[in-house]
């Protein structure tokens, strides 16, 4: 064919491909062999910092998620494999050549695969005593890197917290802070040992879901109004306190039945989520409860432990209220109960629905 058109005369020219430097680095990229990026995924400040870099990534780099307990670490050259606590503290490349790379080094590696001004910034590692003061500044970063993780705790709404379940664990945090002081003013003015002992073992198990609840809720989600639930609670406490054993356990029973019912409403939600998820995920992995997907068991245990999920933290929760309920019904007695008495434990029920709405707000 083309000798036909050289004997004719025809003079075909074919126009030159030109690209441009950004094509041709793609180009480039996707012959070069490929580089591993290993990072600590429970770490917020660290997933943020890998999401910044893979906005601008070629397809030739890979990323590992180190928290991740399945994720196998490849062996370097000469065999050499490092153990997975010692990759958890540094950022790692495992390059194209099978070398390991910490720290300093292996920025600059990344670096150099990304966007220009990233490129342009690996540089620095050329520079006589550039690395030496990378490594230097990061070493520096690692040591108040806990402090500002959990100064970023505090401010970024973590993956374990719901957004549509923010406001009512707010007002969980909010009840079980006026609840243990509700319990510790009682304790002011009985002298009734039954009584101090039943207090007692109520204050403490409050205690606990106080506490798990500071670990759930960072402090920018909590309520601005801690200083009046406390004051609430001394106030709801110390006035049965002063009225007798039977107005304390009353009160009990008024604030337990309003938190059976409350906890109850948060977990046909969670129940609701649970079995919408597994509905939209029939092909993958079930969940045992309705946060364990798409959280790491490690981080799950950190934040739930001894339980596994928000879910059975609530139905925990629930079932201990109902216990105190009922160790407060059995000390009451079947005694007939005056009308102010029925006033009190009313408006102690109807106080604990509106402290709710007000710290779902505030």
């Amino acid at each position: 064919m083309i000798s036909a058109w050289k004997s004719s005369g025809i003079n075909i020219r074919f126009p030159l491909i030109r690209r441009s430097p950004r094509q041709a680095f793609r180009k480039g990229s996707m012959i070069r062999r490929m580089m591993q990026v290993f990072f600590d995924g429970s770490c917020p400040m660290c997933v943020r910092e890998v999401a910044v870099y893979r906005r601008a990534s070629p397809p030739d780099i890979v990323w590992h998620d180190l928290s991740v307990p399945a994720l196998e670490i490849p062996a370097g050259s000469g065999g050499y494999r490092p153990e997975r606590s010692q990759l958890l503290k540094r950022f790692h490349i495992y390059n194209e050549n099978g070398q390991w790379l910490h720290g300093a080094p292996a920025f600059v590696c990344l670096w150099r695969r990304l966007a220009l001004a990233w490129r342009t910034l690996a540089l620095i590692g050329r520079l006589p005593g550039g690395l030496w003061f990378m490594d230097r500044v990061y070493d520096l970063f690692l040591r108040i890197r806990p402090s500002m993780q959990s100064m970023a705790l505090q401010w970024f709404r973590p993956d374990w917290l719901p957004a549509h379940m923010v406001a009512s664990l707010r007002s969980d945090h909010a009840g079980e802070t006026g609840a243990v002081w509700i319990y510790r003013s009682m304790r002011w003015f009985t002298r009734d040992k039954d009584l101090q002992r039943l207090l007692e073992s109520h204050m403490k198990q409050e205690q606990v879901h106080l506490d798990a609840m500071n670990r759930i809720l960072p402090w920018r989600f909590r309520s601005r109004l801690l200083a009046l639930w406390v004051l609430a609670g001394i106030l709801t406490g110390s006035i049965p306190g002063l009225l007798g054993r039977r107005w304390m356990l009353g009160t009990i029973v008024a604030v337990e039945r309003f938190v059976d019912v409350h906890y109850l409403e948060q977990i046909e939600v969670l129940r609701s989520d649970a079995s919408k998820r597994s509905l939209d995920t029939a092909n993958q992995p079930d969940c045992s409860g309705a946060l364990q997907c798409g959280i790491g068991s490690a981080k799950a245990v950190a934040v739930f432990a001894p339980y596994p999920d928000l879910l059975s933290m609530l139905e925990a929760f629930r079932h201990d209220e109902l216990d105190h309920r009922d160790d407060a019904i059995a000390g009451l007695g079947p005694t007939e109960d005056s009308l102010l008495f029925r006033f009190w434990c009313a408006l102690v029920g109807q106080g604990s629905a509106v402290a709710v709405r007000i710290a779902k707000l505030i």
